[in-house]
């Protein structure tokens, strides 16, 4: 059985009788917990109280500077909310273990608690309870500011995208939809724009973009999904010219490209007489996605590009194709 904290301080000489009766005098005035008051009052520093909690605990012991110092996308896997509600702050991750500072290590449920709430494998570490409330106050101040500027950043580089580029975004969608693909992605690389279609048991099928097609378009996406859900910027609704309703789901984005998938979205009817209008529209609905599921998936093979130094392509063959089957160029 590990010694109490107590016992511990007093057998290594940080703190003295004398500490003990300064502390004591100190919450009985302000208030707050014994360990707030051992350091407030200079009873104790906190070191030494840091390495006494590790003694105490079996843990290692870490201390202000470096929880000051944490990466800050370790904190952030751990929400405000539960870093309060566990005093915990993640503070490192190294080789998929996620380094993790407490206040109270006994706590029989806290490591199951934080590996669920991370998805990582956990370390804990041990760290003064006014220390760690001292942090958590800081990082929640960091993560506001962040996402602050964040904000800002979103509404100076997506602005709203105008009626072409709205037009190209809906069409290469279209597209990729008429393909049998699940999903979309475009995005830059070092050689330039690219659009992918993704397909279940295939390959993506690649595209080149010009580049200011490619960034156009990943702009209207980003726009999109803030304006749909200013939350998490995770999904939105739209729908095609011909009239086919699709969610369009982000799943994986970064600083150059994102990538969503797409299903087609129920629209539930009132229990309402249907016309004979009504009749039709469902019956075409019916025969499309039943050509759509049926239907092969079209070969992957890209368009041959025009051959070097010939004239530029005038796409005449090109009416409602969103790539031009002569030169495979976007058409719009």
């Amino acid at each position: 059985m590990r010694p109490a904290l107590g016992e511990i301080l007093s057998r290594s000489g940080a703190l003295t009788l004398d500490g003990l009766r300064r502390a004591a005098d100190y919450q009985k005035t302000h208030g707050g917990t014994i360990e707030r008051a051992l350091l407030a009052s200079g009873a104790l520093t906190e070191e030494a109280l840091t390495v006494a909690l590790g003694n105490a605990s079996g843990l290692e012991g870490v201390l202000r500077d470096r929880l000051m110092d944490a990466d800050y996308w370790a904190v952030v896997c751990l929400a405000a909310e539960s870093r309060r509600r566990l005093r915990a702050i993640p503070f490192e991750k190294r080789d998929g273990v996620l380094f993790v500072a407490v206040a109270d290590p006994d706590n029989p449920v806290l490591v199951t608690g934080l590996e669920a709430a991370t998805g990582s494998e956990v370390r804990l570490f041990a760290a003064a309870g006014p220390v760690l409330e001292d942090l958590l106050e800081h990082w929640e101040k960091v993560e506001a500011e962040k996402a602050a500027e964040l904000a800002r950043r979103k509404v100076q580089e997506d602005p709203p995208p105008d009626e072409a580029v709205d037009k190209a975004a809906r069409l290469l969608i279209a597209d990729a939809l008429r393909g049998g693909a699940h999903g979309f992605e475009v995005g830059l690389d070092r050689k330039g724009g690219y659009s992918k279609t993704h397909h279940f048991g295939r390959p993506p099928f690649a595209r080149r973009l010009q580049p200011e097609v490619a960034k156009a378009v990943l702009s209207w996406f980003r726009y999109r999904l803030k304006q749909a859900d200013q939350e998490t910027s995770h999904s939105f609704n739209i729908q095609l010219e011909d009239g086919t309703r699709l969610i369009v789901e982000r799943t994986e984005s970064g600083p150059e490209g994102m990538r969503v998938q797409f299903r087609e979205e129920v629209v539930v009817e009132s229990a309402a007489p249907p016309s004979a209008s009504d009749g039709n529209e469902a019956v075409v609905s019916a025969a499309v996605a039943s050509m759509r599921s049926a239907a092969p998936a079209p070969a992957a093979e890209a368009p041959q590009p025009a051959p070097p130094g010939t004239q530029k392509c005038t796409h005449p063959m090109a009416t409602t194709d969103v790539f031009c089957p002569i030169c495979g160029e976007p058409v719009f």
